[in-house]
């Protein structure tokens, strides 16, 4: 097939790669770029995120994958106030997911795009950009979906104990989902990350097309690492997002100090930018939590660890710390919502625990067991391997595109033509 010339939107701008949503974005991206010509159109929601500095960089290594970079700063929507502002347009029918992603800056530079350039596809990278479909036209377009957003927020209510915040999230749930049952169909395709979302969004959008593109590992970054006999257990996660943050915070608060009672020597190592002041709190009174904040490179703390934990209470989608974890053959403690969507089997590549009791048992067989920790090494590096390469999910991507352009027997036609 014909190079096609793919305008990329995004709710933010994909580099660094590090963190679940970036490292999927910034790899799809590079998967398709190497066989298409891909247009990035990229919302900037957090000025600490990309200072100006690291906006230069982001822009020069987006522009190694694309033909064009252009970031929209959008920074004002997530300010105080102006997040506070579009909050209240709950009241008006609007998702809060879809205000924070409406800008008028962005909505002009996409109309000059599409009239300047004859795309062939449009993607957008989550359903929050879905109002910006009637500015492309009748270009074809794709919808990702990092999770089934209506069914997070429902999850998140369930676990919410102040009462404004339940009502806030309830609303947002509520909303979220006539929102996704309007656009998916709207959509060529809607390409979702594992079976258990396409079967939550088919219910709720029975009309519309959806494929499983999963998320995946570079499993040449994050390479196989022999088991090790050390009582330190690692966390990797950005904690500026919601479901990271309860997650350390309440594993910390619960199950870490059994832990500590069985192993007088444990250690805790927390990685990822932004941790919360609690955490940190937790850290200065109890030697054994090691808060690193943002790490360049993961690998060296994973390779002192016996095990990884993934105590996970909320949120969607598939997890890549988990892929990460798993292609370098780290024995991994995991609630069984942190590995839905994954094709893992507990006991065989990893083991299970949804309570803090379970975590500490857990965490106490795979210190004691040199031949559980090496089995569980052995068969998750080989699950990485097989099914969660970028290479291969990359192709899956690519023929999503190419079939929603107008690839054989898809009854659609390039713009155009």
């Amino acid at each position: 097939m014909r190079r096609l010339r793919v305008l990329w939107l995004s709710h933010f701008v994909p580099y660094p790669p590090k963190g679940g949503a970036f490292q999927r974005s910034y790899n799809l991206m590079r998967a398709v770029g190497m066989r298409h010509d891909v247009h990035l159109l990229a919302l900037q929601h957090k000025t600490r995120t990309h200072p100006a500095d690291a906006r230069r960089e982001a822009e020069t290594e987006l522009g190694r994958l694309c033909r064009t970079v252009t970031i929209i700063d959008g920074t004002r929507a997530t300010s105080g106030i102006g997040l506070a502002l579009r909050a209240l347009r709950l009241l008006a029918g609007t998702p809060l997911t879809v205000s924070v992603s409406d800008h008028v800056a962005l909505r002009q530079v996409l109309r000059q795009a599409v009239a300047a350039e004859r795309f062939d596809l449009a993607h957008f990278d989550t359903i929050g950009l879905g109002n910006y479909l009637p500015e492309i036209g009748d270009l074809p377009a794709v919808l990702s979906h990092h999770g089934a957003e209506s069914c997070m927020m429902r999850r998140r209510v369930r676990l919410e104990r102040n009462p404004a915040k339940k009502l806030l999230f309830l609303a947002e749930g509520r909303l979220l989902g006539r929102y996704e049952s309007r656009h998916c169909p709207r959509f060529a395709d809607n390409l979702v990350v594992s079976e258990l979302d396409r079967s939550l969004l088919s219910e709720i959008a029975p009309g519309a097309r959806f494929t499983v593109v999963p998320n995946g590992v570079d499993t040449a970054y994050f390479h196989a690492m022999p088991p090790n006999a050390s009582h330190r257990v690692v966390f990797a996660g950005r904690l500026d997002q919601y479901s990271n943050r309860d997650a350390i915070l309440h594993f910390a608060a619960h199950a870490w100090p059994g832990i500590r009672e069985r192993f007088a020597d444990a250690t805790l190592d927390v990685l990822g930018m932004n941790p919360p002041p609690e955490l940190v709190a937790m850290a200065g009174r109890d030697a054994s939590i090691r808060v690193h904040g943002f790490v360049p490179d993961v690998r060296p703390y994973f390779a002192e660890a016996a095990v990884a934990v993934c105590p996970i209470r909320d949120g969607g989608g598939t997890r890549v710390k988990i892929l990460d974890n798993l292609a370098m053959g780290k024995p991994i403690v995991s609630t069984s919502i942190s590995v839905e969507g994954i094709d893992v089997v507990p006991g065989r590549d990893f083991l299970v625990a949804d309570s803090p009791a379970e975590f500490v048992e857990q965490v106490a067989r795979i210190f004691g067991d040199a031949r559980l920790r090496k089995s569980l090494s052995e068969n998750s590096r080989r699950l990485a391997e097989a099914r969660y390469s970028w290479d291969g999910i990359g192709k899956v991507m690519i023929s999503a595109f190419e079939r929603a352009a107008g690839g054989p027997g898809t009854g659609l036609h390039p713009a155009g033509h």
